[in-house]
């Protein structure tokens, strides 16, 4: 149950995102497998671009993603696009993976549009403890808040927790992946939880007037949800591929190596001919002025004896 919470959380802020991408250019900034990407162009993006540093991960679901999603191998600190160039950029579970967060977010606020909107999220250092070895700097609620301050007008955080749920549907809403469109359910909460307890918190950054946001809930089970299965199916290419190309790469490293240790053979076996081919001159070379001397020394000698 827990990796299906997991992920839950992760669809769970691509669907929050989703209310404001209607009709936006959409920069998915650290998009990984690309499943948020494809779940932002779903919900009406006019386009959408999503970037990573992993190119062997993004060629391996550049096939995959609706045709409105182009995907690229970038830095978030030195993107290659032009200011103003989005309306909408998700940056979900990435500054924490990195040390020099103020240039990330300098460089998202740069390609925002005047009214863009910036959407990004970290987990809670109070609540996390540092657990992720791979995690250089999570953050506090706080410091997420002054973070994006230094960069925007307008700065809202929104926090996101699992909550045990208890959900009741007809045959059609209890059997299907999502729900039609203009339903609505209502949604009461016996529960709460203190501020800065959040699991996660996220926020929202812009020069502009903050659009109405609210919230999302996604509901999961032990059985594996649409999302979940494509985020879980392009994960394990991505990594079959990793490991063929890691496989890929050593046969390469030991053929090279077999190569270089066969060119100094080869190199040793040329210089030892080279050797002996020398030798054999320069002892013709000495045998024919010796042959010479014999020769001359002997005729004197049949003169000398007359």
């Amino acid at each position: 149950m827990e990796g299906e919470m997991i992920e839950a959380q992760h669809v769970g802020r691509y669907l929050w995102a989703s209310s404001a991408a209607d009709g936006r250019r959409v920069l998915d900034a650290g998009c990984g497998v690309a499943y948020g990407s494809t779940m932002l162009a779903e919900a009406g993006a006019r386009s959408v671009v999503g970037v990573d540093l992993a190119e062997d991960v993004l060629e391996t679901v550049r096939a995959r993603v609706p045709p409105s999603v182009r995907l690229e191998t970038a830095d978030l600190r030195d993107l290659p696009f032009e200011d103003d160039f989005f309306d909408l950029v998700v940056c979900f579970e990435v500054i924490e993976h990195i040390t020099d967060q103020q240039d990330v977010v300098r460089e998202l606020a740069r390609v925002l549009s005047p009214e863009g909107l910036l959407l990004t999220s970290t987990p809670n250092r109070a609540v996390s403890a540092g657990d992720n070895p791979h995690h250089l700097r999570e953050l506090l609620p706080e410091e997420l808040e002054s973070l994006l301050g230094e960069h925007f007008v307008n700065v809202e955080l929104f926090r996101q927790e699992a909550w045990y749920s208890s959900a009741v549907f007809n045959d059609t809403d209890f059997t299907s992946k999502g729900r039609s469109a203009g339903d609505s359910w209502p949604v009461r909460k016996i529960a709460t939880h203190d501020l800065g307890t959040e699991e996660f918190t996220l926020a929202a950054g812009s020069d502009g007037a903050l659009p109405e946001l609210g919230g999302s809930i996604v509901l999961t089970n032990d059985k594996t949800r649409y999302w979940v299965e494509r985020a879980r199916r392009n994960t394990q290419l991505a990594r079959d591929r990793n490991e063929t190309l890691k496989e890929t790469r050593e046969r390469a490293d030991r053929a090279e190596q077999a190569l270089r240790k066969a060119e100094r053979e080869r190199d040793r076996l040329a210089a030892a001919l080279a050797e002996r081919s020398l030798e054999r001159r320069l002892r013709r070379g000495v045998r024919r002025p010796v042959a010479t001397l014999r020769s001359a020394h002997r005729r004197i000698r049949r003169r000398a004896s007359r």
